[in-house]
């Protein structure tokens, strides 16, 4: 496993703000009303390609949840990208899977919503609060 969220970027495009519950390094995230970063909330739907990074600066690693009131690290991820993301547990994904919102802060295989990412490694049965690499489309 990779020690950081941004494994390949084009850019440095990062954003900060308050938790507005827990978030992990690797999740998926969106803004609640307050504009506070919480984990995307809207399975299948569309999301903002917005990962948490890990806060390398506190000494921290991707293992290193924020806690709520926090200040959380999001990148603004582009098309080509390759993020450490986290998965729903038990997925098993083949490279090159289309992957989507789960609703949880973590993709999913694509069914039926908006896709996010392509997988770029092959999962058999995910763990939860594993990272598993993607590229952004």
């Amino acid at each position: 496993m990779a020690n950081t969220i941004k494994l390949k970027t084009y850019s440095d495009n990062t954003e900060e703000a308050v938790a507005s519950v827990a978030v992990s390094p690797g999740h998926l995230l969106q803004r609640d009303s307050d504009g506070k970063f919480k984990p995307h909330a809207s399975a299948l739907g569309y999301a903002e390609t917005l990962f948490a990074t890990e806060d390398d600066l506190q000494g921290n690693t991707i293992l290193t949840e924020y806690e709520i009131g926090t200040r959380v690290f999001g990148y603004h991820a582009y098309p080509g990208d390759e993020i450490n993301a986290l998965f729903t547990a038990a997925e098993n994904i083949a490279i090159g899977d289309k992957l989507e919102s789960a609703g949880d802060g973590t993709l999913q295989e694509f069914t039926s919503g908006v896709v996010v990412a392509i997988a770029i490694e092959a999962i058999a049965s995910a763990v939860a609060g594993t990272h598993y690499a993607v590229k952004i489309i």
